[in-house]
């Protein structure tokens, strides 16, 4: 009986690496930081996302990321508030950075 437990714990742990593995293989980590392009100021708070997935996340307050993304993602869009949204081409690299340009936005008066 004991023998039958030791075997089967074995093909247990056997498929968790194989499945580690294998989600392992599926994604790849990008990093890196996006700035204002005016003043190269940090975005703290700038969404990044892959298009067509919901696989996302939000920069720090230095504005920099760290996103694992599926491996056959060829892109990353990028966006904050009062600023133009900017998708970029990932083409294997590790590090992808943007500097988002302001919004131009025309304001009437208030009264």
């Amino acid at each position: 009986m004991q023998y039958r437990h030791s075997i089967l714990t074995l093909v247990f742990l056997g498929l968790a690496l194989c499945v580690g593995a294998v989600q392992a293989q599926d994604r790849q980590e990008i990093t890196g930081t996006v700035t204002a392009a005016d003043d190269d100021s940090p975005l703290p708070g700038a969404n990044v996302s892959v298009p067509g997935t919901t696989v996302g996340t939000a920069t720090n307050a230095q504005g920099q990321y760290s996103l694992r993304v599926p491996t056959d993602a060829d892109s990353l869009r990028f966006s904050f508030v009062g600023f133009q949204a900017q998708t970029v081409a990932i083409m294997g690299r590790t590090t992808v950075d943007v500097a988002l340009a302001p919004a131009a936005q025309q304001i009437d008066e208030l009264v």
